[in-house]
């Protein structure tokens, strides 16, 4: 081939590159903005607010060429009316609000934001020790330490090549901005004011031995005044194989949520995944008691419960599913609609959760008119437990309208909020959550 051929097959492949980019421009037009549109950057909370939901970008709802992530934050008043809204551009998953004694928290993966509690001012913005890069995330818990005027979130970093950090607990207030690298796999931390101290509840695939139940601490050093890592890793002989959930850690003894699948003749369980029959599951409870290092309680929370979709005993689709810890207790929601309540080993009970909202969207890209419609379960709506220990559900219904209910005793539902959605809602934008703000 002769140079003048080469530079014009090179014209010509990159003409088509610049064709298929523009085609795709103008495809998209409608789901891609500019990075700063309508974005905000110094919005306050309007004081009159008292429910604020949260959109998210959903980067693989669509294969979209060009992904624009970021979060989109309603504000509404008492009565449904939206007072204004807010635009950052970061991908957030889960509960990223925290409401502390004087300041609320936006507490995304690079920055947080501080508002004045009450007049709903911003009060500064901080950028965060740590980046991390990747486009989707999201907190996997996030806190308010009264004791410390601290808002705190656990999140997921990732193992790089070039570091040994896989989890950060976060810190946050006016005044303070730290990080505390984890180098394991958290499944969750649990804070003991008394003793100001974090434990930290680490995944047993981690390490060699399987059969123990591994966790390590943060502890307050007043001398620094920071919270540390203590670097030494505690273990309880606990069982081979089990499969937990999610594990609360109260008053030196942790609470292991497991889940299992058929009863061997032997009194043992199998694995969930390995049952043959995976339209029925077991929960069962394990009490560790770790100053004393042994098993101290094993029970049979639901015995061979139904799962009417086979391969998901739990129920999922929201931050605080299938297990939510609020001010010390366990609510543990499973696929039969149900929700066990674990205080203690004896304070443990059960609530009823019908799924009664037939006629609701997806919160999934509501607005997208190709996006699958009127699911039959609660993976469409968002499930919430509040601070005060009640349960509340959010829906997306026709014409735009969001309500939500909350849970009574006796299993039926109380309308408490009723708003509606912008009609020009970008249609990449997923329901996230939805915050009950306090601001009286």
């Amino acid at each position: 081939m002769s140079l003048s051929e080469k530079k014009i097959k090179m014209l010509r492949l990159l003409f088509g590159f610049i064709s298929v980019v523009v085609i795709l421009l103008v495809i998209n037009k409608g789901a891609i903005k500019e990075s700063n549109e309508n974005s905000t950057y110094d919005v306050n909370i309007p004081k009159e607010t008292k429910i604020i939901l949260h959109f998210s970008s959903l980067t693989d709802t669509k294969q979209n060429f060009f992904p624009n992530p970021r979060s989109i934050f309603f504000y509404y008043d008492k009565n449904g009316n939206e007072l204004a809204s807010f635009q950052r551009n970061e991908e957030m998953f889960r509960n990223l609000i925290v409401q502390g004694r004087d300041t609320i928290f936006y507490l995304f993966k690079n920055f947080t934001i501080l508002f004045d509690s009450k007049t709903g001012e911003k009060i500064k913005e901080v950028s965060s020790e740590n980046r991390i890069n990747t486009i989707r995330q999201g907190t996997d818990q996030t806190g308010f330490l009264e004791d410390f005027n601290l808002g705190y979130t656990l999140l997921n970093f990732g193992q790089a090549s070039n570091s040994d950090v896989s989890f950060i607990l976060r810190f946050v207030s006016e005044h303070q901005n730290y990080d505390i690298k984890i180098p394991y796999y958290v499944e969750s931390v649990n804070y003991d004011k008394k003793k100001q101290r974090f434990t930290c509840l680490l995944d047993n695939d981690d390490f060699e031995d399987s059969s123990l139940f591994y966790y390590c601490e943060i502890n307050y050093d007043k001398k620094k005044e920071d919270f540390v890592l203590d670097e030494n890793i505690k273990s309880v002989q606990f069982k081979e194989d089990y499969d937990a959930i999610y594990s609360m850690i109260k008053n030196d003894k942790a609470y292991i949520v497991q889940l299992y699948g058929k009863k061997k003749e032997d009194g043992t369980f199998e694995t969930y995944g390995d049952s043959e029959d995976k339209n029925k599951a077991n929960f069962l409870l394990s009490v560790l008691d770790l100053k004393n290092e042994k098993v101290i309680k094993e029970k049979l929370i639901k015995e061979n419960y139904p799962v009417p979709r086979a391969g998901y005993p739990f129920l999922s689709g929201s931050a605080g599913l299938p297990v939510s810890m609020v001010n010390g207790k366990l609510y543990v929601f499973t696929s039969d609609n149900e929700i066990t309540i674990i205080e203690d080993e004896e304070t443990i009970e059960s609530k009823s959760m019908p799924y009664i909202f037939d006629d609701s969207l997806s919160k999934f890209a509501p607005l997208e008119p190709t996006f699958e419609k009127n699911h039959k379960d609660f993976f469409a709506s968002v499930v919430k437990v509040g601070e005060d220990g009640e349960i509340y559900i959010l829906n997306i219904f026709p014409d735009n309208i969001v309500k939500i209910h909350k849970l009574l005793e006796d299993g039926k539902y109380e309308e408490l909020w009723q708003g509606k959605l912008p009609s020009d809602l970008d249609s990449d934008l997923t329901l996230n959550t939805f915050f009950f703000l306090d601001n009286e």
